[in-house]
C-alpha cells in the first residue's frame, strides 16, 4: 500500500514540476497593463508612530544587572540590546519576576503601535477591491471564500511555517466567533514560529550560510538576524544596518551581508541590486545591458559607492600567516582559520579605489579613469526627489549614503521591491514578475494595486508583520486557490492565492511536529537541547546546518544553496519519494512514539483516532467515506502508524490549497 501511495505522490509532485516550469518560461511575451485606471483608495492609511526604544536596567536571578532596551518578546524568548550595539537572545524565566512582567508589558506598548483592526480591514478591503477592479475589467471574478480548514492550514503554514496539530485544528474549527480568522492571524503573526518562518524566508533571499569564502565561521550573521527578526525589526532598519555595517564578522554580526562578497565586491553590488531593489543589472557588469536601458556605466557608478570599502584585509591575513610560521606546534588548518576569521572585516578608507575596467569600450568614459558615484534613476523625475540629494565628496561616508538613498521612502523602488516579494509569499506570485526584475512598473498584472501595496509598506514603517496581517485579513487572500497558470498566454490576476508545493523547510517543520516527540521540540534560538531520533535532530528547520548539507531531507526537498538568492525550489524529485519511503523521516512519521500518534492513541474509538490524525496531517476531519473505510482498515489490523504514513504522503499534505 505504501508502495502505491508514493507512486501516486511522486506522478502529482513531478506534475506539479512541470507546470511550475511552464510558469516560469523567461522568454514568454510580455503584455500590456490589463487596467490602466481604477478608484483611488476609499481612505487614506495612517503611518504608524515611532516606536520610542524602551531603556530598562534588567537583572537575572543572579542579581547581574543589563542596561539595555526591549526589542522582543516571543513565546519564552526575549530580546535585548546593549548600549553599545551587543544583542542578547535569552530566555526570559532566566529574569527576576518583575523584569518579566516589565517585558510583558512593553510588549503591550509596543502592540499598542501596531495597526489597529479598522486599519487593517480598511487596507485589506482596498486590495479587495482593486483586485476586483482587473477582474471585472478582463470578465473574471474572485474564487469563492476558502473553507475554514483550507484557510487553517494555509495561514498555518504561510505565518507560522508549519501545519497545525490536532489540538489546534480542531480548536479554530469548533469555534462560531465571526472574527476566529482575525484573531488566529495575529495569533500566529505575534508568535515565535512566525519568527522561524521569517528566518527561513529572509535565509533564502539574504543567502545566509554557516560559513563563506572558504569555511569563514558566519553563526554571527545568523543569530544577529534571528534576534534582529524576533524584534520585529523594520525592513528599512534591518537592510541599513547590514549595508553600513563596520568591524570584524565575529564582532559585528550584521557585516555578514556585505562580507559574502567580500573577495568578489562588484558581484556583490549586483546581488544588493537584485536583493533589496529588484533590479537586474547583471548583464551591465560587463557591458550595456541588452535587454535593459542599463548602461554598463551606470553599473560602475552605483559600485563606485562602495568604492572606499575594503572587507578583507590582506595586511592582517598576512601577519597571521607570517607569525604562524614561526610556531611549528599550530595546525596549518587552525592557522588559516584564525587568519580568515580576523581578516573579514568592513572597513571604510578615505579614498574611492574604483575605476572603470581596462577593457571599457563605450564613449561614456575612459577605460582606466577612476569612477564618480552616482545613483541610478528610473524615470526622469526620479533624481529631482531630496533623497537623491547625497554627499559623493567624502569617500568614508559613500556607503552610508548609499543606504540612506537605498532604504528611504522616497527611493523609487526600495518599498515596491519588498512589497512585491511579500506578496509573492502570501500567493505565490509576485504582481510583477519575476520579482528581481520591476524595473517598469507597468509590467504589474495590476499597477493600482502594486501602488497600493507599496503605500501600505510605506505607511507601517516597513514593518513587514503588519503588511502580513493586511494581506492575510484580505478576502483575496482568503479566496479558494488557483491552479498554476500559464504566464505565456496571460498575466494571473490574483483570483486567489495558488496552489503550491510545500517549501522544504515547511515540508520539515509540518513533519517534525507531527512526527517529533510529544515531550517537546527544540523550538528556540537556544537554550533547548533537540531529540534525536533516526539520526535526525527533531529542531526547526531555522535551527539547523544553513543550508543543511546536500544529503539532508531539507536540500533533497529544494532548500537553496544559498550562493544566489532565491535559490530555494520546490521542484518534485524521485529522491524526495525515497526519503519517505525508505529514509529517516517517513520512519519518523512511522514512529508509535510520534506526536500525532500518541495523540491518537488516547482517543478510544477507531472513528475518533482517525479524525485525530486527519487533523494533524490534513488539518481537517475526514469524510464520511475516508472515515468509514479507515476506521475498517483499523479494525482489521491496520496500524495507526500505517495511517499517520499514509497521510503525510498524500499530495493534500504536500500542497498548500
Amino acid at each position: 500500500m505504501r508502495l502505491l501511495v508514493l507512486f501516486v505522490c511522486l506522478f502529482l509532485g513531478l506534475s506539479a514540476q512541470a507546470a511550475a516550469k511552464k510558469e516560469a518560461k523567461k522568454d514568454a511575451k510580455k503584455a500590456e497593463p490589463v487596467i490602466k485606471a481604477v478608484t483611488p483608495p476609499a481612505a487614506p492609511i495612517a503611518s504608524l508612530g515611532e516606536r520610542t526604544p524602551i531603556w530598562h536596567t534588567w537583572t537575572d536571578k543572579e542579581g547581574q544587572k543589563l542596561d539595555a532596551r526591549f526589542c522582543g518578546l516571543a513565546g519564552e524568548y526575549i530580546t535585548l540590546q546593549a548600549r553599545d550595539g551587543r544583542t542578547f537572545h535569552f530566555k526570559v524565566e532566566m529574569l527576576a519576576t518583575e523584569d518579566v512582567d516589565f517585558a510583558r508589558s512593553c510588549v503591550e506598548r509596543n502592540r499598542g503601535n501596531s495597526f489597529s483592526p479598522a486599519v487593517i480591514a480598511s487596507a485589506a478591503a482596498d486590495i479587495d477591491r482593486l483586485v476586483g477592479a482587473v477582474l471585472a475589467a478582463n470578465k473574471q471574478t474572485l474564487n469563492a471564500p476558502a473553507t475554514d480548514e483550507q484557510f487553517l492550514r494555509r495561514i498555518y503554514l504561510d505565518a507560522a511555517g508549519r501545519v497545525p496539530t490536532a489540538k489546534e485544528a480542531a480548536t479554530f474549527l469548533a469555534s462560531n466567533a465571526p472574527d476566529k480568522r482575525a484573531k488566529l492571524i495575529d495569533e500566529l503573526v505575534f508568535s515565535p514560529s512566525y519568527t522561524m518562518q521569517m528566518f527561513n524566508w529572509m535565509a533564502d533571499l539574504l543567502r545566509v550560510k554557516d560559513t563563506f569564502a572558504k569555511g569563514v565561521p558566519a553563526f554571527s550573521f545568523e543569530d544577529w538576524l534571528k534576534a534582529r527578526l524576533a524584534a520585529d525589526t523594520p525592513w528599512d532598519k534591518l537592510v541599513s544596518e547590514m549595508i553600513t555595517a563596520d568591524g570584524r564578522l565575529c564582532d559585528n554580526g550584521a557585516t555578514g551581508f556585505m562580507l559574502f562578497d567580500a573577495e568578489m565586491p562588484l558581484d556583490g553590488v549586483s546581488n544588493l541590486m537584485t536583493t533589496f531593489l529588484g533590479t537586474n543589472m547583471a548583464c551591465a557588469q560587463c557591458h550595456d545591458h541588452p535587454l535593459a536601458e542599463w548602461k554598463q556605466r551606470d553599473f560602475y557608478q552605483m559600485a563606485a559607492f562602495f568604492g572606499a570599502t575594503d572587507g578583507k584585509d590582506e595586511a592582517i591575513l598576512g601577519a597571521i600567516n607570517k607569525a604562524a610560521r614561526g610556531d611549528t606546534a599550530l595546525p596549518k588548518a587552525a592557522v588559516k582559520k584564525i587568519a580568515d576569521i580576523n581578516s573579514f572585516r568592513m572597513e571604510d578608507t578615505d579614498k574611492q579605489k574604483l575605476t572603470f575596467p581596462k577593457d571599457y569600450k563605450y564613449k561614456d568614459a575612459k577605460a582606466g579613469e577612476p569612477v564618480t558615484p552616482s545613483l541610478i534613476a528610473w524615470s526622469k523625475g526620479d533624481k529631482s526627489l531630496p533623497v537623491y540629494n547625497v554627499n559623493t565628496k567624502t569617500p568614508s561616508q559613500l556607503r552610508d549614503e548609499f543606504a540612506r538613498w537605498l532604504t528611504s521612502p522616497q527611493n523609487p523602488r526600495f518599498a515596491t521591491n519588498i512589497a512585491n516579494r511579500i506578496w509573492k509569499k502570501a500567493f505565490g506570485l509576485g504582481v510583477i514578475e519575476p520579482v528581481n526584475d520591476i524595473d517598469d512598473l507597468g509590467e504589474a498584472s495590476s499597477p493600482e494595486l502594486m501602488a497600493h501595496l507599496t503605500f501600505v509598506m510605506k505607511a507601517a514603517k516597513f514593518d513587514l508583520r503588519e503588511v502580513q496581517r493586511v494581506i492575510y485579513n484580505s478576502k483575496t487572500y482568503q479566496a479558494s486557490a488557483s491552479a498554476t497558470p500559464d504566464l505565456g498566454k496571460a498575466k494571473y490576476l490574483f483570483n486567489g492565492p495558488l496552489v503550491r508545493r510545500l517549501s522544504a523547510e515547511q515540508v520539515w517543520d509540518s513533519l517534525i511536529a507531527a512526527g517529533g516527540s510529544s515531550l517537546g521540540l527544540a523550538n528556540g534560538y537556544d537554550g533547548d537541547k533537540p531529540i534525536s531520533r533516526f539520526s535526525l535532530m527533531l529542531a526547526r528547520a531555522s535551527e539547523l546546518p544553513q543550508p543543511s548539507p546536500e544529503t539532508h531531507f531539507l536540500r533533497l526537498w529544494g532548500q537553496g544553496d544559498r550562493l544566489l538568492a532565491d535559490s530555494s525550489t520546490n521542484d518534485g524529485s524521485v529522491p524526495q519519494v525515497l526519503q519517505m519511503m525508505n529514509g529517516s523521516v517517513g520512519k519518523l512519521v512511522a514512529d508509535a512514539r510520534s506526536a500525532a500518534v500518541i495523540d491518537a492513541t488516547k482517543e478510544k474509538a477507531p472513528e475518533a483516532q482517525v479524525t485525530s490524525l486527519y487533523l494533524s496531517y490534513l488539518s481537517r476531519k475526514p469524510t464520511n467515506k475516508e472515515l468509514i473505510a479507515a476506521s475498517k482498515s483499523l479494525k482489521d489490523g491496520l496500524a495507526l502508524t500505517d495511517l499517520a504514513w499514509v497521510l503525510a504522503n498524500t499530495r493534500e499534505f504536500l500542497f498548500v490549497q
